[in-house]
C-alpha cells in the first residue's frame, strides 16, 4: 500500500509538503503543490482521512441540522448550502433530529464529525448561548437559521416572516379586505412569526384577524390546506374577504377546496401564500404570495460558518427581507 512517504520521497520533498499539498494549504506553492498531486496520482495513492483529521483537527464538513425535509423549502434551502459548500471546499451532511434541549444539539453536534453546525431549531435564548459558548469552546462554529438572536461566537441568518406578513396584510387592506382569515399552524418558529405579523400589519389599519383556521402538528402540505379549507366551508356562516396561508402548499389546496364546493378565487374569496417556491410556480396560475429567499440564506449561513471559525470572529445577526409578489388570486374590493 502506498503511503505519503512514498509520495514524498518520489517527488523529492518532505512529508509536511505532501500533507499541505493534500489539504489545499497555501504552504506550498501552487507549482510544487501540482508536482505533487501528479506523483500522488501516478502512484495511485489514496489519502487516509482519519489521518488527516487528526493532524489538522478539521474535517473540511459542515452539517445541517433540521427537524424534517418536506416540501420545497428544505430542498432549496439544502441545495443552497450544497453548493455554497462545494464552491469553499466543504463537503455537507444533512441531519435530521429530534432534539429536547440543548444539550441533545449538543451531543448531535460533537459526535457528527463536523467543523461547521448550521441548526435551523430553535431553543430558549438561554439554551442558545450554552449552546454556541459550548460549540465554541470544541473548536467548532455555529450558525442559527431560526433564532432572534446571535451571541459572541454564533450567528442569526434569519428569513424576515414578521415583515412579510405585515407586508401581506398591508396589502389585502389597502385592496379592500377586511375579513382577512389565517390558515396556518403554531408549531415552529415561521409559523408563529408569520402569525405575529400579519396581526402587526392590521393592527398598523386598527384591524384584526377575522378568524384563525389551525391545524394539528403536522406538515403544512397541499393536502392539509385542502383539509381545513373543506370542512371549514361547510360552517361558513360568513364568507371571508380573504385567506391568508401559511405557507404556498397550504394555498393551493385552499384554492382547490374553495373551488370544489363552488367559491370563485378571487372574486368570492382572495388567498395568498408565502415562499413562491416549486408548488407557486406549477399551480397554473399566478399565486399572489411573498417570495422566500432561502437560496441566499443558505450561501450566508456557509460564509457566516466559516468566518466564525476563526476564533477572533465575533456572531452577528442578519435579517433577508421577503418581498411581495402581486399574482391573480386576490382581487380589488370596493
Amino acid at each position: 500500500m502506498v503511503t505519503i512517504s512514498d509520495v514524498a520521497k518520489a517527488a523529492g520533498v518532505s512529508k509536511a509538503a505532501v500533507s499541505y499539498a493534500l489539504s489545499g494549504s497555501k504552504k506550498v506553492s501552487e507549482k510544487t503543490r501540482e508536482k505533487i498531486l501528479n506523483v500522488a496520482t501516478e502512484l495511485n495513492y489514496i489519502p487516509n482521512k482519519n489521518a488527516m483529521i487528526l493532524r489538522s483537527g478539521k474535517t473540511h464538513k459542515v452539517g445541517l441540522f433540521i427537524t424534517y425535509f418536506s416540501g420545497s423549502y428544505f430542498m432549496y434551502l439544502t441545495e443552497s448550502i450544497s453548493k455554497a459548500c462545494e464552491l469553499d471546499g466543504y463537503n455537507l451532511d444533512v441531519h435530521i433530529v429530534k432534539c429536547h434541549n440543548a444539550q441533545d444539539m449538543i451531543s448531535e453536534i460533537l459526535y457528527s464529525n463536523i467543523d461547521i453546525a448550521i441548526v435551523q431549531y430553535r431553543f430558549n435564548q438561554k439554551d442558545e448561548k450554552y449552546l454556541a459558548d459550548t460549540i465554541f469552546q470544541k473548536g467548532k462554529s455555529i450558525v442559527f437559521l431560526a433564532s432572534a438572536n446571535c451571541y459572541d461566537h454564533a450567528s442569526g441568518v434569519v428569513i424576515n416572516n414578521i415583515g412579510g406578513f405585515a407586508q401581506m396584510a398591508d396589502y389585502l387592506y389597502e385592496t379592500g379586505h377586511r375579513k382577512i382569515v389565517y390558515l396556518g399552524g403554531f408549531e415552529n418558529t415561521d409559523e408563529r412569526e408569520r402569525y405575529e405579523g400579519l396581526k402587526k400589519g392590521l393592527k398598523r389599519h386598527n384591524a384584526d384577524i377575522y378568524d384563525i383556521w389551525d391545524y394539528a402538528d403536522t406538515d403544512p402540505n397541499e393536502w392539509v390546506g385542502f383539509q381545513i379549507t373543506n370542512s371549514h366551508c361547510k360552517k361558513l356562516t360568513t364568507i371571508p374577504d380573504a385567506i391568508c396561508c401559511v405557507n404556498d402548499p397550504i394555498a393551493i389546496g385552499c384554492i382547490k377546496a374553495l373551488k370544489s364546493v363552488g367559491y370563485n378565487v378571487p372574486r368570492d374569496i382572495s388567498v395568498t401564500g408565502f415562499d413562491d417556491l416549486i408548488p407557486a410556480k406549477l399551480c397554473g396560475y399566478k399565486l399572489t404570495t411573498m417570495t422566500n429567499p432561502v437560496g441566499e440564506m443558505g450561501k450566508l449561513a456557509v460564509a457566516e460558518g466559516i468566518r466564525l471559525l476563526d476564533p477572533k470572529e465575533s456572531g452577528k445577526y442578519t435579517v433577508i427581507d421577503s418581498h411581495l409578489e402581486k399574482g391573480e388570486t386576490v382581487a380589488i374590493r370596493a
